[in-house]
């Protein structure tokens, strides 16, 4: 038994009835996605796909069984239960099912200039809190003149002698 089915996604267009009043999906985009598995297949993944075709949202979704025609099988896809009945059918029908996409289409779209960065540029974004704030007087820390000033408890010879074992340690920092 196959368990993959082929979604044929019809986008980029509308549902709309010609001259003769037959229910049409006139130009747009078609997009195949093979190999859906139907054991994992939910409402979440059909919407998870058809986003990933570049859309923000969709007002409707619908999809037709193989062999019948837009006028009179024209189903609404809403929840898991109609993904599972919509897997069925694929699997009964060639192992495909279309499915129709009503969603908004932006006339006059709004065009995001891209450019590409190298491996060696510093890419410069807003400044970070830290970074804002990098600038305040921190009086609070004025009593320590740093991590030189901090006393440690033990004895201060302890330390001098392990940095002058090892002066390697030095050449190398």
């Amino acid at each position: 038994m196959t368990t993959h089915i082929t979604f044929v996604y019809h986008h980029r267009s509308w549902l709309e009835k010609d001259v003769d009043g037959v229910l049409k999906y006139t130009g747009g985009l078609v997009s195949i996605i093979e190999k859906v598995h139907v054991d994992t297949c939910n409402m979440f993944f059909v919407e998870g796909l058809f986003l990933d075709l570049g859309y923000t949202r969709y007002n409707e979704v619908y999809w037709l069984e193989l062999g019948m025609d837009l006028a009179n099988r024209l189903l609404v896809l809403k929840r898991d239960v109609d993904v599972v009945k919509l897997c069925d059918a694929a699997l009964k029908n060639e192992n495909r099912v279309h499915l129709y996409f009503e969603h908004p289409i932006d006339i006059d779209p709004e065009y995001v200039d891209e450019f590409e960065v190298s491996d060696d540029e510093e890419v410069k974004g807003p400044p970070s809190k830290d970074q804002e704030n990098h600038h305040e007087d921190f009086s609070q820390h004025e009593e320590h003149g740093g991590p030189d000033d901090i006393e440690v408890e033990g004895a201060p010879s302890e330390n001098q002698e392990n940095h002058q074992n090892d002066p390697l340690q030095h050449e190398e920092q």
